[in-house]
């Protein structure tokens, strides 16, 4: 994914990324998003909705080094993977809701699409499929 991209969700949900920096002792998010630019919307919806929970645990009185952080972004089998660690099950809900979504949506450009086996498991719509 574009780094642009990335830096907006960054932006955008400063605590589940706080630790993006950390280096490959804490997680792997130093390699960014591993994933095409068509996921941009799951993702930045995912990680919206993550943020949301992680600033109601924090006025709860949960600790921030107990909060959730993301620890890699990547596509796996053809489908997003988003690893996070202090997870709980609402945000595993999140989690495998995007997985779904990204199954039908083209890596590349984002369009509905479905996912192809050649070389590889991917998700392309009928106009990505051949690049």
């Amino acid at each position: 994914m574009k780094k642009s991209l990335e830096s907006q969700i960054y932006l955008q949900c400063p605590l589940i990324f706080r630790n993006k920096n950390a280096g490959l002792h804490v997680n792997l998010m130093q390699f960014g998003f591993d994933c095409g630019e068509g996921w941009f919307e799951i993702l930045e919806n995912l990680f919206l909705n993550i943020e949301a929970y992680s600033r109601q645990l924090l006025e709860q009185g949960r600790s921030i080094d107990k909060l959730p952080s993301a620890a890699q972004v990547k596509e796996k089998w053809g489908t997003l993977c988003v690893y996070i660690d202090n997870t709980d099950e609402h945000i595993e809900t999140l989690i495998q809701a995007a997985g779904g979504r990204s199954c039908v949506t083209c890596e590349i450009c984002g369009n509905p699409g479905k996912i192809i086996i050649e070389s590889y498991y991917r998700v392309r719509c009928g106009i990505c499929r051949n690049l």
